[in-house]
């Protein structure tokens, strides 16, 4: 329901009193009162007068600010586009086109300019006045405060405060408030200060507040809106109060009548809701929420002096349960630091947008002004934005000129442009798989630091540490950092884990084919060839070769490097080298049948040693065997001493020499003789060596009637046998005698 406080027809004594008590008016208070040194009845009248203009706000009314959008509905209901479409509030309502001032979880759209306080309402955690304090007491001398309850009426849940402009850049300060119980008279006072103020004292029932105001814990020119509610909430009533100096060192809050420029209105049709929490519920019972909206700019017109202007630094928000500037304060929210610039305007830039292709001025206070600078920047005359791609580096100053109320002002800003840091350059690293973590290290130039950025251009604490464990390509970038200069341009980094790795071959290039062997005789030496090549993602360094063939205790042999790829020194991915080195066949190498070796090749990529064995292909590790001919020959020969007998008796010694003719050493060699009786066993017989056995033998007479001896020696290894034939021959005599006796 929309309703209008009408002019009051009869005004009696009894008002005429009240105005008079509740708000005195001094004869040297300033000018700005509109009194100067009229009678005490033209004063009365004149209060009569403002008063009745005060009295003639609206109730749902929409103030006509450009945030949000449509303006501002004042109507007690705290949801935009209701019951106006298109008209703003609070929070978000319905469809439509009206904006509003808090997102759904309570923070504000623009933490700027609007601000929400919370005040508890447990009685053992809301913080209220102790007792006696009033609204224009000194708070550092009288004002305490404790940890308790207060009266449902007094006692407030939530406080909103926007500040907005309208279309003539008149300012607008929106305020909203709650209260626990809607019984009786309240009185919500929103005090503007200059300074500080804060509830100080952690324990006790007399905490003490501190206030940083040079005057009486307040400064000149800090003010006080209040809104009233009589009859039980029905009638919002608006006041405005201002803190002067009264005479001497004495100050005080002195009513203003500046005219019609607030509207005001309570939830009056019944109850709303309160999307924000309202007391532990969703729902403003009727009379419960007050809102009003106050022209700030006018006000400081219609108070005397339209160029008037100041910063506030801190909104105090109060209670106290009746209208009588002597009643004691309650409950309060507690002082919350802002930045409201009311008349006037502040710019500002941030340091760190200066270093942007822009910077947007931050402005607060007076909108509408123009913008301009020392020479050298370029500057948006309208909307203050600086463009820094062409600027000059440099020292300027940014003026803002603006009127508030028909009052030309102007405000400054000193903008210092700094140099840009050098780019560093495009860096790549390369490592290995399974080299561990590795963190890349990239060398600024002197007196900078470098910063790292994710793929994803989002700032690093440190240098990124990266896992070899698998493959992968990683992108990240870098730039140059230094005091007092513009962070420099990204520079791209590019990480790649690879496999880092070579393949050895070693071949026997006379070597035999199929299941030959090499005849050591023909060939006393092995010629080898190694072929060495980088089947890995990086270049590999400091190429080594190793192979114990060639190496103490056998002779130190040299490899010869036939073929080195392109002859830089560096074996390159899929490049090939070979080398060559020849080996001299040993009487070891021939008895073990075979020589059976690998070699070692290594190498560097990315500062991590690489090896390999050798293989007889590229996919393998298996030793290179080149089998040697062996030969197991033997022979046997037998030389008979004497080579003549005549008597029985006689002996013949025979030496029978078993010689090993092969290039094997012959284990188990066995020599017999029958006529002898010989048999012995030739354990081990090395190539090339021979061994002599001794045995004789006894001419009996068959021997000389035989008139020789034949005998034959036998050597056996293994299924072979070896014979030696000697002969001896018997002198005979055929003599004979005869006797006769």
């Amino acid at each position: 329901m929309r309703e209008f406080l009408r002019t009051r027809e009869i005004l009696n004594t009894n008002d005429m009193d009240h105005m008079s008590n509740d708000h005195p008016i001094d004869e040297n208070i300033s000018s700005n009162n509109f009194l100067g040194e009229k009678s005490h009845l033209r004063k009365n009248l004149f209060l009569l007068f403002a008063i009745f203009l005060i009295s003639s706000f609206s109730f749902g009314q929409v103030v006509p600010v450009t945030t949000p959008a449509g303006g501002f509905e004042i109507d007690g209901n705290l949801i935009s586009n209701s019951p106006t479409n298109g008209a703003g509030d609070w929070v978000q309502g319905g469809s439509g086109s009206g904006g509003f001032l808090f997102n759904a979880n309570g923070t504000p759209v623009n933490v700027v300019r609007t601000v929400r306080f919370q005040d508890p309402y447990s009685p053992s955690t809301d913080n209220v006045f102790q007792g006696g304090g009033k609204f224009n007491d000194n708070p550092n001398n009288t004002w305490k405060w404790q940890l308790n309850s207060t009266s449902g009426k007094s006692d407030i849940g939530n406080v909103f405060v926007h500040l907005a402009e309208d279309a003539t850049n008149d300012q607008w300060i929106i305020v909203g408030a709650d209260r626990l119980e809607t019984n009786g008279t309240s009185y919500i006072d929103f005090e503007f200060l200059q300074g500080t103020i804060a509830a100080t004292g952690t324990s006790g029932n007399n905490r003490p507040f501190t206030a940083s105001g040079p005057h009486n814990g307040r400064t000149i020119g800090d003010f006080l809106i209040s809104v009233e509610y009589t009859n039980g909430g029905s009638n919002p009533i608006v006041r405005f109060y201002r803190w002067s100096l009264i005479s001497g060192t004495n100050y005080d809050y002195i009513e203003q009548f500046p005219g019609p420029i607030a509207f005001a209105a309570t939830n009056s049709s019944g109850s709303v809701s309160a999307p924000l929490g309202a007391f532990g519920t969703n729902t403003y019972s009727q009379f419960q929420f007050v809102e009003a909206a106050i022209n700030v700019s006018a006000f400081f017109t219609g108070i005397g002096n339209p160029c008037d202007g100041l910063t506030i630094g801190t909104v105090f928000v109060k209670t106290k349960s009746s209208s009588s500037t002597t009643a004691s304060l309650e409950d309060f929210v507690a002082p919350v630091p802002v930045k409201l610039v009311l008349g006037n305007a502040e710019i500002s830039y941030s340091p760190a947008d200066l270093c942007n292709s822009f910077a947007d001025v931050t402005l607060d206070g007076v909108l509408g002004g123009v913008f301009s600078s020392t020479q050298g920047l370029s500057i948006d005359s309208q909307t203050g934005r600086i463009d820094l791609t062409n600027s000059t580096p440099g020292t300027y100053t940014v003026t803002y000129s603006f009127l508030s109320e028909g009052c030309p002002k102007t405000t400054t800003t000193s903008v210092t442009i700094p140099n840009k840091a050098p780019a560093p350059a495009v860096a790549s690293f390369d490592y290995c798989i399974g080299d561990g973590n590795k963190t890349p290290v990239v060398t600024p130039a002197q007196g900078y630091t470098i910063k790292w950025y994710d793929s994803a251009m989002n700032p690093l604490a440190a240098a990124p540490s990266i896992s070899t464990t698998t493959a992968g390509t990683f992108t990240y970038y870098i730039s140059q950092i230094k005091s007092g200069e513009c962070e420099s341009t990204k520079a791209l980094v590019t990480i790649k884990v690879d496999s880092c790795s070579l393949t050895l071959v070693k071949a026997a290039t006379n070597g035999p084919s199929g299941e030959d062997c090499l005849d050591p005789t023909l060939n006393p030496t092995i010629n080898y060839s190694f072929l060495l090549t980088n089947n890995g993602a990086f270049p590999l360094s400091n190429i080594q070769l190793s192979d114990p063939l060639f190496q103490a205790p056998n002779p130190a042999v040299s490899f010869t490097l036939s073929n080195n790829g392109n002859g830089d020194a560096i074996l390159d991915v899929n490049e090939s080298w070979t080398y060559t080195a020849s080996y001299t066949i040993t009487p070891t190498d021939i008895e073990n049948g075979q020589v059976e070796n690998q070699a070692t090749a290594s190498g560097v990529a990315n500062g991590k040693t690489v090896s390999d064995l050798s293989g007889t292909a590229v996919d393998n590790d298996t030793p290179t065997i080149v089998p040697i001919c062996q030969e197991e020959e033997f022979s046997i020969t037998k030389l008979a001493t004497p080579q003549t007998y005549d008597a029985v008796g006689d002996e013949i010694s025979y030496d029978i020499t078993v010689t090993n003719d092969g290039n094997v050493t012959l284990e188990g060699i066995l020599v017999t003789d029958p006529l002898t009786g010989l048999s012995q066993l030739i354990t081990s017989l090395a190539p090339q060596a021979d061994t002599v056995i001794v045995t004789t033998y006894t001419i009996d007479q068959d021997d000389l009637d035989a008139g020789q001896v034949d005998n034959t020696a036998t050597a056996t290894f293994g299924q072979e046998e070896r014979t030696a034939d000697e002969q001896v021959t018997a002198i005979q005599e055929e003599e004979f005698s005869i006797t006769k006796l």
